[in-house]
């Protein structure tokens, strides 16, 4: 793995134009997907979400403060995602790519619900049994300005899964197995 990083801190392409086979790109973007994923915690509609868990309990010591909050761990919520760079669209695997929200504060709200399917990984750590579950949702909506940092390769037409993307106007995907891809977002400043 670390291997395939290496590469990305190294020459990385600012631009699509002339990418064909594997290439490592650092590239300002839009999300292109639609707003079509809806959350099971608030009930918004995102094109993808990022929630992260909490607990908060006494603690262990009278050296810490009243409560202390732990993270738990987080879960991605949405399938495939679609960005666009230079007029082009650039394909990110489902569940393939890490979210980064630059600026993201706080320990979030507690949860008042059951956990939905996809969170078991939350329901069985040992942290949960702590104190009461909190949880933050981060999401990425349609036109949301983010920087992609990524092995992209070309789309070539060969019939299947891949066809379909290039159909709907993705002639690049990321390519996971070879780098890491990492999808950056500066949260809004509020100061």
């Amino acid at each position: 793995m670390l291997e395939g990083l290496k590469h990305l801190l190294h020459a990385r392409h600012t631009s699509l134009a002339d990418v064909s086979d594997p290439t490592a790109v650092a590239l300002h973007a839009r999300v292109a997907s639609p707003n079509a994923v809806r959350s099971p915690f608030s009930g918004m509609a995102a094109a993808v979400f990022h929630v992260d868990f909490f607990v908060e309990h006494a603690p262990d010591n009278k050296n810490q403060p009243e409560h202390v909050t732990e993270y738990v761990g987080s879960v991605l919520i949405g399938g495939d995602l679609m960005v666009e760079a230079d007029g082009l669209r650039v394909l990110l695997p489902g569940r393939r790519f890490r979210l980064e929200f630059e600026g993201a504060a706080g320990d979030g709200v507690t949860l008042d619900r059951p956990l939905p399917p996809g969170c078991e990984h939350i329901a069985k750590s040992p942290l949960t049994a702590r104190g009461a579950l909190r949880y933050r949702e981060l999401s990425l909506s349609h036109g949301e300005e983010v920087e992609l940092v990524a092995t992209v390769a070309k789309v070539h037409r060969g019939g299947g899964y891949r066809d379909v993307h290039v159909e709907a106007g993705a002639p690049f995907e990321a390519q996971p197995d070879l780098a890491e891809v990492l999808v950056r977002y500066k949260m809004p400043s509020f100061a």
